[in-house]
């Protein structure tokens, strides 16, 4: 596209301008430096290719590793996904597409202490466990939706149509006038009354 025959010509060419940069102890990056890009990404093509590895682990791993490498400038979250669910499909194939890797880096105060603790200890396993919660929550709730429907098909097949339920009317208190039948035995029974 760019006249270049190598890919890793996308890559970013140069930082992002951050209020940051100051020397700090323990720091947390944002980005991982221009320089380093191609040997990191080259460390995660050898990850993803590794056979011994979970492939979940891998989509995870492939999902931290763009979004704390940022190599290009833009559309790294959304790469990052397609990378994630990319890993995934030789295990599941095509539904891979279907789980939402998205989810787990919607911004949230855990999610920066989960990455912030992945970076300083250099263990993804902080990572892994917060997506397995939040896809396996997903799964979950497909799941009971497939089998909903499935019962509803079901039921609809056997059964013919369901009918809609008709709401039935309350039944109605007895209306009785007690105030009429008590004046008129008042006035059957008064002495002053004359007929």
């Amino acid at each position: 596209l760019m006249g270049r025959e190598d890919l890793s010509s996308f890559y970013r060419e140069k930082d992002p301008v951050s209020v940051y940069n100051t020397a700090v102890i323990a720091r947390d990056y944002d980005y991982a430096p221009h320089g380093e890009i191609p040997s990191m990404m080259d460390s995660l093509f050898a990850f993803l290719l590794d056979a011994s590895a979970f492939s979940f682990v891998k989509a995870c791993g492939a999902l931290y590793y763009l979004n704390y490498v940022k190599p290009f400038e833009e559309h790294n979250l959304s790469l990052g996904c397609l990378l994630a669910k990319a890993s995934l499909s030789p295990i599941v194939g095509s539904f891979s597409y279907l789980i939402p890797f998205e989810k787990c880096l919607l911004p949230s105060p855990s999610l920066k202490d989960i990455l912030n603790q992945s970076q300083k200890d250099h263990d993804l396993t902080y990572f892994v466990l917060h997506c397995a919660k939040l896809i396996s929550a997903y799964l979950d709730e497909a799941m009971e939706t497939m089998a909903r429907r499935k019962k509803e098909a079901v039921v609809q097949e056997v059964f013919g149509k369901p009918e809609e339920t008709k709401a039935e009317p309350e039944p109605e208190a007895p209306q009785v006038e007690p105030e009429k039948e008590e004046k008129q035995n008042v006035l059957q029974y008064s002495p002053d009354i004359k007929k």
